[in-house]
Parts: structure tokens; sequence; C-alpha cells
């Protein structure tokens, strides 16, 4: 019994260390995706140093919008980027889930909730080692190109891998 106990301590211990500690390089995001724009949460920060980044971008369509988003990353000068939908480990084909083609997710309905993953690197010519000042992770509809999501990215930020400011 006392070996259980100290691994489970252990094991929480762990748990709430990772927790806590993030990767400077990588950063979270919450919102939710609506026709007129829907709101992120809160921003990111990115720490100056590293030249590639990872954002996790997690959101829910709120009805009754429905339709494909494409996505890009808004700033000056341009980044480098690549993005990849999540999928359920385990697909039993009782759901459907939006899919990601290019730069478009398509198949977004009212109450999806989709976790998009972002590699955002600096441009080849525009910066030597990393990228400074604001972006925004954005997501627009495919037909009409009206704003869905906006998520804002600030790099060169004080804490880095963390969040900005709550707005």
């Amino acid at each position: 019994m006392t070996r259980n106990a100290l691994f489970f301590a252990g094991a929480v211990a762990l748990s709430l260390l990772a927790a806590w500690w993030r990767w400077p390089d990588s950063a979270h995001a919450i919102g939710v995706i609506r026709a007129g724009g829907g709101k992120a949460r809160h921003g990111v920060a990115f720490r100056t140093g590293p030249s590639a980044f990872q954002l996790v971008a997690t959101a829910t369509v709120l009805p009754p919008w429905s339709g494909d988003a494409r996505i890009s990353v808004e700033g000056d000068p341009p980044l480098r980027w690549s993005a990849a939908l999540s999928r359920p480990a385990v697909d039993l084909g009782v759901h459907d889930f939006p899919r990601l083609e290019g730069d478009v997710i398509r198949g977004l309905r009212p109450r999806h909730r989709i976790a998009l993953w972002v590699d955002l690197r600096a441009g080849e010519d525009a910066f030597p080692t990393a990228p400074r000042g604001e972006y925004r992770l954005a997501l627009r509809d495919a037909k009409t190109g009206g704003p869905l999501l906006g998520i804002p990215i600030a790099f060169g930020a004080e804490g880095g891998g963390d969040h900005a400011g709550h707005p």
C-alpha cells in the first residue's frame, strides 16, 4: 500500500509541475467561432529567441453559423506557417468531424469543437532568427471572407509561451 501511495503522490506532483510549467515556444488559446467574428478568451505571447513556435487553438462553433473556414496568419512581415486539425484517437463513425484541406477547415457545423495545431516559423528573409511584433491567427468564412475568429499573437513578450492579457 505504501508503494502505491508513493507512486500516486509522484504522479500527482509530476502532473502539477507539467501543468504549471510551459515550454517557451508553445501556447494555447481558447475561443468561439461565429458569424461576424468570434472571440478569443485571451491572446498568446511568445518569447523571442526560438525561430519556431507552436500554437494550439481550441474553439467551438456557435449556432447558427456553419460552413468552411479559411485559416491565415496575419501580420507583417509574413510568417511561414502550417496547420493540423486534431482528430479523435478512436473514430467509431458515430459523429462527423470537420476536415482540413490545405488552409480550409471544411464541414464545420454548430457545436463542433476543434483543436487546431499551428506551427509558426520565421520567414526566410523577414527574420534572421525570430519574429517580433503583433500577429493574428484568423479564421474567416471561406465563401464570404467574413470574420469568424481572431486570436492575437505577440512575439517578443515577457514571460513567453503563455497567455497574453485577458480582454
